[in-house]
């Protein structure tokens, strides 16, 4: 009997068949199910999106089931080169298939092949297409440059490269595509659970993305940055996140090295490594600060100005209570640096110059603890306040 891997929501269903030499049943348009069918539903996160290896593999197979071309918003003058509509994203959406085919041992013959086909069938209201492509906009796979219409960032290309990799797809329509825009040479992906796709967070787990976040040498962002153009600043972005001085007091000159804005602090994950999100990204960097590796140097916001705090916690095995605790402020005026004990763990060495100086020298490019803890964080020890 074949198996269908049949998942749905509110909004969206998946059907995956599979069949061994024989002709592949339709999946009916409406959901309906095939008579010998077994199913059971898709997993979603507690916020109700989609695991992410299904995230992305839905995107891939949507990008390749599109016609992508130049589009042209009304009263604006740009035209936008490999990109799609929502309109027909949601088309695609509403009945998207795909099939692949592998060879696996034949039952009861190990020495025979067979020939499996997989058919997968996305089923998708306007509404759902409409939540999928807000998921995909999260996770950074599109950017949306005027309303309604998409193209893929560096990451969306990386994962819709590896499906075709992985798929073995002959997807020749989209070469163009990945040759005439930037695409990481590599994603960081980040270890999930098995049971809630929420990211495994230990120390060494921890450490490891930090090292990836700071890069092997600290990248220093510098004036004649501004002459990059996209495929420079992208791979220059790729060593690791862009780095300043930040003199905080005048009077006193006091100056920190290897300071970095808030809002770049989650920008990096989100680009770089297979954070589903914004908050999922802040809550990364705030377990940075629970760590030691980073900490807030300035925040120069007024007092009624809010900014969104992300707190995350250590909680004991033996009796629950909070032993540890980072808390992430995500203000547009929040700054936070390497400490010292960060530039260790990301092995820039003892050459690296101590995080505080008293010596202003000149740099135009300036702008405006360690804790031993290992264990996994759970579900209820994200916490995302506002100040």
């Amino acid at each position: 009997m074949p198996t269908i891997l049949h998942a749905s929501t509110s909004n969206y269903a998946l059907k995956s068949t599979k069949h061994g030499k024989r002709c592949i049943q339709p999946v009916d348009a409406d959901g309906s199910e095939l008579s010998d069918d077994a199913s059971h539903a898709m997993k979603t996160t507690k916020t109700g999106r989609p695991f992410l290896q299904d995230t992305y593999d839905l995107f891939a197979t949507l990008i390749l089931s599109l016609k992508l071309g130049p589009h042209k918003k009304r009263f604006f003058s740009s035209t936008f080169s490999h990109s799609f509509t929502f309109n027909e994203a949601a088309r695609n959406l509403a009945s998207l298939c795909f099939s692949h085919s592998s060879e696996e041992a034949s039952p009861g013959n190990s020495a025979k092949c067979r020939t499996v086909t997989t058919r997968t069938t996305y089923i998708m209201t306007r509404s759902g297409a409409k939540a999928m492509c807000s998921h995909f906009l999260d996770a950074c796979l599109i950017k949306m440059d005027v309303k309604g219409i998409y193209q893929l960032t560096p990451k969306g290309l990386y994962i819709l490269n590896r499906f075709v990799i992985k798929n073995n797809i002959n997807a020749m329509h989209i070469l163009q595509l990945l040759t005439s825009q930037p695409k990481c040479n590599s994603l960081y992906y980040l270890d999930r659970r098995v049971e809630d796709d929420e990211p495994v967070i230990t120390s060494a787990s921890m450490a490891a993305l930090f090292r990836r976040f700071s890069g092997a040498q600290p990248t220093y962002s510098l004036p004649a940055d501004k002459a990059l153009d996209v495929f420079q600043r992208h791979r220059k972005l790729a060593n690791g996140i862009l780095v300043t001085k930040l003199r905080v007091s005048k009077k006193k000159n006091l100056v920190y090295e290897h300071c970095f804005s808030a809002v770049s602090a989650v920008e990096w994950p989100c680009e770089f490594t297979t954070a589903s999100g914004e908050e999922e990204a802040a809550q990364l960097v705030a377990h940075f600060v629970r760590y030691g590796f980073v900490e807030l140097v300035n925040d120069e916001r007024k007092r009624n100005e809010s900014a969104i705090l992300y707190t995350v916690r250590s909680l004991s095995e033996k009796n629950k209570i909070a032993v540890a605790e980072g808390q992430f402020n995500l203000g547009a005026k929040a700054i936070y640096r390497i400490t010292d004990q960060g530039s260790r763990v990301a092995g820039w060495g003892p050459s690296v110059p101590p995080g505080m100086q008293r010596e202003f020298d000149n740099d135009r490019s300036l702008v405006g603890g360690s804790m031993d803890s290992s264990r996994t964080v759970t579900d209820d020890q994200n916490i995302r306040n506002k100040a």
